[in-house]
C-alpha cells in the first residue's frame, strides 16, 4: 500500500512540474529549431515500436500475460508517432500523407489498446512465471 501512495505522490508531484513548464517554458521555445541527429532520433523511435509490436505479437501468441502491457506500450508509441509525423510535415503534399499515415497509425493504435483494456493486467495474472523468448531469457548465473 505505501509503494501505491508513494508511486502515486511521485506522479502527482511530476504532473505539477510539467505543468509548471508548460506555463513558463513554452514562452521560450522558438517556433523552428535544428535537430542534428534527426535520421537518428527517429530510427531508434521506429525500431522501439517495431520492437513493442514484435513482442505483443509473440506474447499474444503465446498467451502470456505481458501481452497487455506491449500492447499498451505499442498503441501508445502508434499515436505518438501519428502526432509527431503531423506536427514536424511541411505543408503540402507531405502534410498530406502525413495526415493519411496518422490514420493508419491511429487505428492500428486502437487495435492495440482495446485488448489492452479488456485483458487482465499483469498484477492480476496468476503468479506463473511469464513466457520470454530465448533470446530475452538470462539464466541464474549471468549467462544467456
Amino acid at each position: 500500500m505505501r509503494k501505491r501512495l508513494l508511486l502515486g505522490n511521485i506522479a502527482a508531484v511530476a504532473a505539477m512540474t510539467l505543468v509548471l513548464w508548460l506555463v513558463g517554458g513554452t514562452r521560450r521555445l522558438p517556433i523552428t529549431a535544428t535537430a542534428y541527429h534527426w535520421g537518428r532520433a527517429w530510427l531508434v523511435f521506429d525500431c522501439a515500436m517495431v520492437d513493442a509490436l514484435a513482442l505483443s505479437g509473440w506474447f499474444g501468441v503465446h498467451r502470456s500475460r505481458w501481452a497487455v502491457p506491449f500492447l499498451a506500450a505499442s498503441g501508445t508509441l502508434l499515436l505518438i508517432d501519428a502526432w509527431f509525423d503531423v506536427c514536424t510535415s511541411p505543408p503540402g503534399i507531405e502534410l498530406r500523407l502525413a495526415v493519411v499515415d496518422a490514420f493508419l497509425e491511429v487505428s492500428m493504435a486502437i487495435l492495440c489498446l482495446l485488448p489492452a483494456f479488456r485483458l487482465p493486467p499483469v498484477a492480476s495474472a496468476a503468479p506463473a512465471a511469464p513466457a520470454v523468448p530465448a533470446a530475452l531469457a538470462v539464466s541464474s548465473s549471468g549467462q544467456s
